[in-house]
């Protein structure tokens, strides 16, 4: 099997991802989110999620709990986690994204990456 080629940034709602790296077991990016942005309750089944903050202030909510993390702290948000990230700093907020293994979702997870990349690549400039 062919590891996929993820190259480039993708930029999706307010939020910028730049893939740093990518292999069997962990899938490395630069994330950014915008003054404001948020992602809303969500859960990863089947990888862990690291966060090293860059910049900015970030609030987590974690199953109904309130977290903030900041400029050099990290997070670890664990499989099956029910979780939200809220940008609460004045500016941009910048990370390094870890997801770590857990093989099949996290191969699927790639190949949907990889999807969204080329059909940004071939799509028409507006």
């Amino acid at each position: 099997m062919t590891e996929p080629n993820l190259q480039g940034t993708l930029y999706l709602q307010g939020q910028t991802f730049d893939v740093v790296s990518f292999d069997k077991d962990s899938f490395v990016m630069h994330w950014s989110m915008e003054a404001g942005d948020s992602v809303g309750t969500h859960i990863h089944d089947k990888v862990d999620e690291h966060l090293q903050m860059l910049q900015g202030t970030l609030e987590f909510k974690m199953n109904g709990k309130r977290e903030v993390r900041t400029t050099g702290e990290e997070i670890l948000i664990p499989a099956h986690l029910v979780h939200s990230i809220h940008n609460v700093s004045g500016g941009t907020a910048r990370c390094v994204m870890i997801w770590k293994k857990r093989l099949r979702f996290f191969f699927h997870c790639a190949r949907i990456i990889c999807l969204i990349f080329l059909l940004i690549s071939i799509l028409p400039v507006v």
